[in-house]
Parts: C-alpha cells; sequence; structure tokens
C-alpha cells in the first residue's frame, strides 16, 4: 500500500541509526534494520529499552553522535 511506503519512507529520514552488536552492521533507522534482518520492529525497540535482553539473538544499541 502507498500509505506504508510513505509510513516506511517518513520513518526512515527521522529514524536515529542504530547498530547491531552481533554483527557490527550499522543501520540507519530501527525500521531499516527490521526489514533487511527480518525482525520486527516492535522486538528491536523493546531490546533497545530495556524490554528485553535480545530479539531473536540480537542486541542493539543506538549509535552515539561523537
Amino acid at each position: 500500500r502507498s500509505s506504508d511506503l510513505i509510513r516506511e519512507s517518513h520513518i526512515n529520514q527521522m529514524g536515529k541509526p542504530i547498530i547491531c552488536l552481533e554483527t557490527n552492521i550499522k543501520y540507519k533507522s530501527i525500521a531499516e534494520a527490521s526489514r533487511l534482518m527480518n525482525i520486527p520492529v516492535s522486538g528491536i525497540k523493546n531490546q533497545i529499552n530495556g524490554r528485553s535482553k535480545t530479539t531473536m539473538g540480537y542486541k542493539f544499541e543506538f549509535i552515539k553522535n561523537d
């Protein structure tokens, strides 16, 4: 649906970059990591926010700006 494409595009523009600690791969946003790793957005958010230790065996962190 076009509304899904618009929503995802908006999320990617506004998203914070994250890194997967197991693979050291950086992603532009949670939405991008979710899509490329086939992990639910909610799982990544819950893990980053401390509600779960891992999501599908992976850990993520927001990339801090130096």
